[in-house]
């Protein structure tokens, strides 16, 4: 054989040696079906056959679905699968079949771009090799699962769907990771300080969710991070101290929260920072000059800044700027000659400042695509180089430049405020004409309500009526790069909407502002309606778009961060906004809306700024005419019976006295225990007849006055609520309700707080008689738990109370108690009774220390009162409240007490309330924050009056401490329950007896013999009550 037939023969062995080696490569059966079941669940059709030697040929993309197959195991007999890619070829109804977690070689999995549905598995987790997880641009929902934490090798994350719930604190144990991406979802909850663990990291993106909270000091700790990007969420308090040392940032982004505080010097010192984003918050103080000197900065964008005012610096050298936004900052002074030498510039918006001169000359050398100077005081010419800029978008609107003397080849608006005064004149003359407007916002003319609405539907930044009786402008950009004039004007895109009027909407980037002119001077009701018909499809992320604006009505503030969406229950839902009794002067309305960059930045379709559907206008009161005779007659004869109609009203609110009062006995217990019985006259004259010297509480149903007899010579005091006699069903007054309704209603209250436990606060008795509604209740000497835990060191309190030292022992009682109380509650056999309102001002206290609840059920009782609808609840009492309650369309359970109850905890622990104002920083210190920060050091935050003088309390504050923790996780599902909680404050305190904590389900009737004797019905009483699930509803 030849030298060239061996070699020739050598080669056709080695070519079927890997042959072979290609056939016997066999993937193992679990895998086979795990990848079976994954491509059935994702809905590929056709889809490709799956069997044990599918790897033999390593087909790779099939079906379109990417598979890759690793075969170098046992010699080449075993193959694994290491990559599945199925990116952007919609699986639209599809999902990810939890099987997947069979798949223990898998180090890339893409699924991005499919529109898939359901949730995340949590056997994912268990993808021990996964270094890259990419489920990016689904329709994924439900929480990120914290099995997650486990993938030791991930080194990217990508989420962009509409997953919600809290962001899982053990992603922070991810050591390897590099890019984290949870952007636009519906995240809610704090920022995981584990994140600060992530020291690889060099992406993390959070924004477009609904975070809340502080910035973790932790993420200080990310030296390596690139990019940073936490906009449009409701973000809270300062740039934190440790963010100096992010000293590799690129791009840095915050906009779109509620941060506060001076913008920090540091700043600057991130030398390779490329864009910084700061719009749409509540920062103070000047922008730090230092910052107008960062060499490789391209993208300044910072708006809002509440301050006395500062200049631009006139050296400023900002030579790589491309786009600069520094709006409504309390900017003075002249627009320094400098910025025109910066030769990347070509979008500069110096809008709603103080600015005074001239527009620089240098100008002129820019190459501007974009210049707003809206809103200043600029003046003298504008240039030539102005009118021949046709192809810079332009808005110099309300300034003071002079009237051009030529015509300009690009038309420039040069509106100012003394122009609409003189289209007011123009119109008007010297008199009024119209004491009504209506304006179809964004549509045709047409008759709704009764009313002929004006059409508005001009693409235009400035239009008027025909008649001239009002004018519009519009000014700003839209953030999406491919915006015209046609977005001015959106239509409801989904459903139609029974009224007219929400069919059609205008809407402007930044600022609309609309002038009704020859309005008769008076008083008027200002109706703004909206729909949200933008951001409302899931299929393309815009229903997770947050549209935030300000109201202005006569020049003045009156709704801040107004969401169309929040308000009204979701997109193209009508909803109005009225402002009652507003003065119109001089014949002008002025209502004006303004963006202030909050809410979406980067949502699309990016359509940012104010949406307005119609305004209607009306006179507060009807026009005055003259008396007619009969009209005359008719004051007169009233004047005649007012005094016998206002004995009979007195007498039908039972100011008189009634024989009842005396007839009508009361049970009351002596200090020794001995029952007495007093009349009710008695109990009303020892409120000094409901004097204002005996008030000690007052809320929304009414006020609480200390009744103090004196009976067989023992001194009894009693707490005696006097019921409002405006309440109704509805939380408004009542009009022609009938007595059978009323009665009903007492019937449904006396149900709710004549419930029998040891820790609420007990109902003695109740009245109603002549429109006198009065629930008499044992006097609780030591006063509310807020009383005890912040009014002790008041020099200043208005009625001072009786001192009390609260010591640990005593609070893990008065823990335990609260916790006792809303386990009766949450239990009842035939219904669960939300509180709705759980605070240290609503916990009493008996003489014993013994806490005891107030109030409970209220809310209950009137469910659609504004007083139990978050909005309307001040700031402390929102940091109580669980973070469903912001949101109008979830269920409320027994969850929402649970949070409640774990903020109360933690106040009662740490002796401060939740949210303090502290005058040295003028700032709001959030204990949530610091609980949350603390980690092993929580300790220091113990009350400082304690004493831990042993061990044991020591433990017991340290498993106070994690309870509470427990009880405020954003997610409902993972709070505890009410018993759960009282068996945990069993475990760690001295009492170990359970059974007295354990529900008496016989105690579940209301006081049978009351309710007898208030609707003389017998036994039907009881079963008249509604007994369903009683909760508050918003």
């Amino acid at each position: 054989m030849t030298v060239v037939a061996k070699l020739v023969s050598i080669l056709l062995l080695l070519l079927c040696l890997v042959r072979r080696g290609e056939t016997d490569g066999i993937l193992p059966e679990d895998e086979v079906y795990a990848l079976r079941a994954v491509i059935s669940s994702l809905g590929l059709a056709p889809a490709p056959s799956i069997s044990s030697s599918y790897c033999a040929w390593n087909p790779g993309r099939a079906y379109s679905i990417y598979i890759i197959c690793d075969c170098n195991y046992d010699n080449g007999t075993i193959c694994h699968i290491t990559r599945i890619t199925t990116a952007s070829i919609d699986l639209s109804g599809g999902g990810i079949h939890e099987s997947i977690s069979q798949l223990k070689y898998l180090e890339f999995l893409d699924l991005g771009n499919n529109q898939l549905s359901g949730s995340i598995p949590d056997t994912i987790g268990d993808l021990q090799a996964l270094q890259t997880l990419n489920l990016y641009k689904n329709l994924l929902t439900g929480p990120i699962p914290p099995s997650l934490g486990k993938l030791s090798s991930l080194k990217e994350l990508l989420y962009r769907n509409l997953l919600s719930d809290e962001i899982p604190k053990q992603l922070g144990s991810l050591s390897k990771l590099e890019t984290l991406r949870l952007e636009q979802n519906q995240l809610s909850g704090h920022i995981p300080l584990e994140l600060g663990n992530l020291l690889s990291l060099k992406q993390l993106t959070l924004d477009e969710n609904r975070l809340n909270g502080t910035l973790p000091g932790e993420l200080g700790n990310l030296g390596y991070l690139l990019e940073f990007d936490v906009s449009s969420n409701n973000l809270t308090g300062e740039l934190n101290q440790s963010f100096a040392r992010l000293r590799s940032l690129n791009f840095f982004s915050v906009a779109g929260n509620n941060l506060t505080g001076q913008i920090p010097n540091y700043i600057a010192k991130w030398s390779g920072l490329v864009s910084l984003n700061l719009i749409g918050n509540e920062f103070e103080g000047k922008l730090p000059e230092e910052i107008f000197n960062m060499e490789n900065l391209e993208v300044l964008k910072v708006s809002d800044l509440r301050n006395t005012g500062f200049s631009i610096p006139k050296e400023a050298k900002l030579p790589k700027i491309y786009n600069m936004v520094l709006r409504n900052c309390s900017i003075n002074g002249s627009i320094p000659d400098d910025i025109g030498k910066w030769p990347s510039l070509r979008y500069l918006d110096l809008s709603f400042n103080n600015l005074t001169g001239e527009i620089p000359g240098k100008f002129k050398d820019l190459k501007l695509s974009t210049l707003f100077l809206n809103r200043n005081m600029l003046n003298g010419t504008l240039p030539r180089w102005i009118s021949d800029a046709v192809d810079t978008r332009l808005d110099l609107t309300y300034n003071n430049f002079s009237k051009p003397l030529t015509e300009q080849k690009n038309p420039v608006q040069q509106l100012n405020m003394d122009d609409i005064l003189a289209m007011r004149d123009e119109h008007c003359g010297d008199k009024s004409k119209y004491n009504s407007l209506f304006i179809n916002c964004g549509g045709p003319k047409l008759k709704e309500e009764g009313h002929e609405y004006d059409e508005d539907n001009s693409t235009s930044t400035f239009g008027k009526d025909r008649d001239g009786k009002w004018v519009y402008t519009c000014s700003g950009h839209f953030l999406s790069t491919t915006s015209n004039s046609s977005d001015y004007l959106k239509n409801m895109t989904c459903g139609v909407s029974e009224n007219s009027l929400y069919r059609t909407g205008r809407l402007c980037p930044v600022a609309l502002s609309y002038y009704a002119f020859c309005l008769h001077d008076d008083q008027y009701n200002v109706t703004l309606h909206f729909a949200e018909t933008v951001y409302t499809k899931e299929e393309d992320y815009s229903s997770l778009g947050k549209r935030i604006f300000d109201v202005y009505i006569q020049g003045k503030c009156r709704q801040k961060d107004f969401e169309i969406k929040g308000w009204s229950g979701g997109p193209n839902q009508e909803m109005t906004l009225e402002f009652p009794y507003t003065n119109v002067q001089d014949n002008l309305l002025q209502i004006h809306l303004y963006w202030a960059g909050k809410g979406s930045l980067n949502n699309p379709p990016a359509l940012n700024g104010p949406l307005l559907s119609a305004i209607s206008v009306i006179p507060s009161k009807p026009p005055g005419k003259k008396l007619t005779p009969g009209q005359k007659a008719v004051i007169i004869m009233v004047s005649v019976f007012t005094p016998l109609l206002l004995l009979a009203f007195v007498w039908k609110m039972g100011w008189l006295p009634s024989r009842e009062w005396d007839e009508k006995k009361i049970r009351v217990q002596t200090k020794d225990g001995k029952e007495r019985y007093v009349s009710l006259r008695e109990i009303i004259k020892g409120t000094g007849n409901f004097d204002l010297q005996k008030k000690i509480g007052e809320g929304r149903f009414g006020e609480v006055y200390r009744g103090d007899l004196e009976v067989e010579g023992e001194n009894i005091s009693l707490a005696v609520k006097r019921i409002s006699q405006n309440l109704s069903k509805k939380g408004k007054k009542k009009s022609s309700e009938s007595q059978q309704e009323v009665e009903n209603d007492t019937r449904r209250q006396i149900f709710c707080l004549s419930l029998s436990h040891e820790n609420l606060v007990p109902l003695l008795h109740h009245h109603c008689e002549q429109g006198l509604h009065l629930l008499i209740y044992e006097f609780m000497e030591n006063g509310s738990l807020d009383q005890a835990l912040f009014s002790n060191d008041s020099d200043t309190d208005p009625k001072p109370v009786k001192k009390i030292k609260l010591d640990w022992k005593a609070r893990l009682g008065i823990c335990l108690g609260i916790a006792k109380g809303l386990e009766y509650m949450h239990q009842k056999k035939h219904m669960e009774i939300i509180h709705g309102n759980v605070n240290a001002t609503n916990i009493m206290l008996d003489g014993d220390l013994n806490a005891k609840l107030s109030d409970f059920g209220l809310a209950c009782l009137y469910p659609d009162d504004p007083i139990f609808h978050y909005r309307q609840k001040n700031s402390e009492q929102l940091q109580h409240l669980a973070p469903e309650w912001t949101d109008l369309n979830m269920k409320k359970t027994t969850k929402a007490d649970v949070y409640s109850f774990g903020v109360l905890m933690l106040e009662i622990i740490c002796g401060r309330k939740v949210a303090e104002y502290d005058p040295s920083s003028k700032s709001t210190k959030s204990l949530l924050d610091d609980v949350s920060s603390a980690k092993e050091m929580i300790l220091r935050l113990v009350d400082k009056k304690l004493t831990m003088s042993s061990n044991k309390e020591r433990r017991q504050a340290q498993e106070s401490f994690e309870l509470a923790r427990d009880c405020i996780k954003v997610s409902a599902n993972d709070r505890p329950t009410m018993s759960h909680i009282v068996e945990r404050l069993h475990e760690f305190t001295d009492e170990g007896d359970r059974s007295a904590s354990q529900v008496d389900t016989h105690s579940i009737e209301p006081q049978a013999e009351s309710l007898k004797e208030f609707t003389d019905q017998g036994d039907q009483s009881a079963s008249q009550v509604d007994t369903q699930s009683i909760q508050p509803q918003t």
